[in-house]
């Protein structure tokens, strides 16, 4: 894996690897969540790593399950 550079926004923050298939692994964070995705193409991780994290995410809570 070989590091590529850290990219700082107002909103975020991005840090940027490629590995040995050319792939380019980009981590993305914020003081209150992050997000991780892998690229073939430097045009889709472009467009990935300009988008802000959403501010607010929805997710449905199922609960403790049963132990019986």
């Amino acid at each position: 894996m070989e590091y590529l550079g850290h990219i700082r926004f107002r909103t975020h923050a991005v840090s940027v690897s490629r590995d040995d298939l050319n792939r380019l692994h980009c981590f993305k964070y914020n003081r209150g969540r992050c997000d991780i995705d892998i690229f073939d193409n430097i045009e889709s991780a472009g467009d990935w790593i300009l988008e802000p994290l959403p501010s607010i995410t929805y997710y449905i809570d199922f609960g403790e399950e049963d132990s019986e």
